[in-house]
Order: structure tokens, then sequence, then C-alpha cells
């Protein structure tokens, strides 16, 4: 017995072998086919995975996975995981204690100095507190959502907008006002935002006169919640 193929190593009868013991050597032959095949398709178990492993011509067997188990690598190798489930990210920001008086028919930001939850330090209560900047590593599609509790008034218009890197209008809501109530105005949008934007709640009101915005964790808010890259 001689002649080993090159690839597997499959070892064939010569010419002599099959006339001199042509059972036997058969035999042995495909005896080394079995194991070389084995070696290929190594699986045993009904969604068996294989892998090609370090050894040339060997294989890998993977069992299947558990219910909700995704495929990932570890060093190297596939393995079957349980997803780590994404973290929320975002913050809600709202106004206590002192209204903000706004002029009238004049474009201003709403300040906001107190935070339901931040995850990612978007927001600070004291320096810039009108403002939510995107964080380093958390650039995406973001959902923005503000509601505006204006005092008493039936005069004039409520405009309530979202403004981008001071410069950008990100769509607005408009409200006229009903006598004898307070007015609010909420306002939403969905953007893509980069690392450093920021974005304000910008207000506006031509009552004919200076308007107040009510200090109100319910009513006076301002959130920002990551949708994803």
């Amino acid at each position: 017995m001689a002649n080993p193929t090159t690839n597997y190593g499959f070892v064939l009868p010569t010419a002599t072998d099959l006339v001199t013991d042509l059972p036997a050597d058969f035999d042995v032959a495909l005896q080394g086919v079995d194991t070389r095949l084995k070696a290929l398709q190594p699986g045993t178990t009904l969604g068996d995975l294989v892998y090609s492993s370090a050894t040339a011509n060997t294989n890998t067997r993977l069992g299947i996975g558990s219910t909700s188990q995704v495929l990932t690598v570890t060093g190297g190798v596939p393995v079957w995981a349980t997803p780590t489930a994404a973290g929320f990210v975002g913050c809600s920001v709202y106004k206590v204690t002192t209204s903000q008086s706004i002029a009238n028919d004049t474009d201003t930001n709403v300040t906001f100095n107190a935070e339901e939850y931040d995850t990612n330090t978007f927001h600070d209560n004291t320096t810039n507190s009108d403002r939510i900047t995107i964080p380093s590593g958390k650039a995406g599609k973001y959902l923005l959502q503000t509601a505006i509790l204006f005092a008493t008034s039936s005069s004039g218009v409520r405009n309530v907008g979202f403004v981008l890197n001071g410069a950008t209008t990100l769509g607005s809501a408009l409200v006229v006002p009903l006598s004898s109530f307070l007015t609010r105005v909420a306002h939403l949008y969905v953007c893509d935002l980069a690392v450093g934007d920021y974005v304000t709640v910008s207000v506006n009101q031509n009552s004919g006169g200076s308007l107040n915005v009510s200090a109100s964790q319910q009513y006076t808010r301002f959130t920002a919640t990551y949708l994803g890259a």
C-alpha cells in the first residue's frame, strides 16, 4: 500500500496490491477515507455548525446554541453567546424654582436647571444650561422632545422650536392661546446629530408684552433620546 493522495493522505492500493490482496487493500484504503471525511465533517447533532480549525484537513464541530443566542467570535473562533441588551442613552432636563421672562416678539432660548436623568453628560445645569450637547461616541439619530408652559394671555401666538448649533431651526410648533388658560406647546423632531452638536429650545411669543415660561418639572422640559448610529 503506497501512493497517498496529496490533499488528504488517502492511501490507495497500487496495481500490485490489487492483484495480490484486493479485499484487504480496499479495506485499508476505505478506512483511511472514512477517517479523513469524519475530520472534514465532525457534526453529530441537528443544528451543528462546522468551522475550519488550525489543523490542516480537520474541521471543528460547534454544537447548536440555545434559543435567543447569537453567533459571535471570541479568540478568533465562532461561539454562541447571549446578546447584551443595549443600554439606554439620553437625557431629560426641566426648569425648576424660577420662571423665565420672554420678551415680546423676541427669539429666546429656554434654560433648564435640573435633570431627571443624563446618561452621558449631555447637559450642565449651570454652564450653557439652555443646551443639550452630543458627547463623544454618541453621534447618530436622536428623538428630540420638548414641552413649554407659557403664562396666561389670550393675545398673539406662541412658537416653540429646536435650533441646531445656534443657527439652524429644526422645525417648530405654533399655538394660538385660549383666554384664561396657561398655554403649553409641545414639539418633537428626529434628526442626525454629530459629536459636539448642540440643540436648544427657542421660544417666541407676541402677546404685546413680556410673558413668563413657567418653572415646572412636568410641563417645561427638554428630552433627547439616542436612537442609534
